[in-house]
C-alpha cells in the first residue's frame, strides 16, 4: 500500500484542496491482488487504490469513457515483422503506467483510509520508470515460445484456469468441436437455468481465440445466444470446453515468411 501510494504521490496524481460546495466528491477503496508468476518464481502481492467511480454522473463530472489499449490483431502483426526480419523481443514493465494518462475533467476524491494527510504536498513529475525484464516469455497471458522457425504463442495455463474455475478440468476430452447431430428434444429447448454461468463461460472464451483460431467459429456461434441461451446451446458450450480440455497444448504459431499482402476475391 505504501508503495502505490507513494507512486501516486511521484506522479502528482492529486493536490489537497477543501472539499467544494455542491459538487459530489467520489469515495475511494483498496483493492488487493496477489500475482502468480508464470515462471514459478515466488507470488507478488499488489495494492491499488481506485476512486469509486460508479457514483460518478454523466454530464457532471465526467463526459465520455475510453480505454487506449493495443488490438491483439496489431500485436500479431508486430511479432509477425519481427519473426519475419529475425528480430528480439525485450520486453519491459512500465510502473504504474496507468498514471501517465491525463484526466481533462475536474474529479474530487476523498484521501484513501490510512494515508490521509492535512497538508498540501508539493510533488514533480518525473519520467517513465522502466524495468527490463529480458526476452519476451509472457504477455497478457499469453506465453511465447521460440522455435527453430519462429514463435509460438500459448494460452494453456489461460485455458487450464478457466477450466478450474467452472469445475471442467476433470471432464472427458473430445476430438471435435461440434457434436455432428445435436440433440434436438422438448428438454433442450428449454431456457438455460443459468444464464449468467453461460454468459461468464462464452466470455472467457472469446480472449481464449486470440491464439486460439480453430475454436473463433464456434466460440462466435456461443456468444450469440448469450442473451436467452437454451440448455442445447450450453450442451454446445460444454462440448466446446471438452474440446479445449483435450488440446491444450495448441497454440498459434508465427513462422518466417514474406510481408507480402495478398488479398482473393470471388468474382467473375
Amino acid at each position: 500500500m505504501s508503495k502505490e501510494f507513494l507512486a501516486l504521490q511521484k506522479h502528482s496524481t492529486w493536490s489537497l484542496t477543501p472539499p467544494p460546495i455542491n459538487v459530489p466528491v467520489l469515495g475511494c477503496k483498496w483493492l488487493f491482488k496477489v500475482k502468480l508468476p508464470s515462471t514459478g518464481q515466488a507470488p507478488t502481492y499488489k495494492a491499488r487504490l481506485v476512486a469509486q467511480g460508479f457514483a460518478q454522473e454523466y454530464g457532471i463530472n465526467y463526459k465520455e469513457t475510453f480505454s487506449p489499449v493495443a488490438k491483439m490483431a496489431t500485436v500479431r502483426i508486430l511479432i509477425t515483422i519481427v519473426v519475419t526480419r529475425g528480430w528480439s523481443v525485450l520486453q519491459f514493465d512500465i510502473s504504474n503506467a496507468f498514471l501517465h494518462g491525463d484526466l481533462p475533467d475536474v474529479v474530487y476524491m476523498k484521501q484513501p483510509h490510512g494515508f490521509v494527510d492535512e497538508q498540501f504536498p508539493h510533488y514533480l513529475k518525473s519520467e517513465f520508470a522502466l524495468k527490463e525484464l529480458g526476452p519476451v516469455s509472457t504477455f497478457l497471458g499469453i506465453h511465447v515460445q521460440k522455435t527453430a522457425h519462429g514463435l509460438f504463442l500459448l494460452q494453456s495455463k489461460y485455458a487450464e484456469d478457466l477450466l478450474n474455475k467452472f469445475g471442467f478440468m476433470n471432464c472427458r476430452p473430445v476430438s471435435t468441436l461440434a457434436a455432428l447431430k445435436p440433440p434436438s428434444t422438448l428438454e433442450s429447448e428449454q431456457p438455460f437455468s443459468d444464464p449468467s454461468l453461460y454468459r461468464k463461460l462464452a466470455g472467457s472464451l472469446m480472449y481464449l481465440t486470440v491464439t486460439r483460431p480453430d475454436i473463433a467459429f464456434a466460440t462466435n456461434h456461443i456468444c450469440q445466444f448469450m442473451h436467452q441461451p437454451t440448455n442445447q446451446h450450453f450442451h454446445s458450450l460444454k462440448r466446446l470446453l471438452r474440446y479445449i480440455k483435450g488440446t491444450l497444448h495448441f497454440g498459434l504459431p508465427i513462422t518466417n515468411g514474406d510481408l507480402q499482402l495478398r488479398t482473393y476475391v470471388d468474382a467473375d
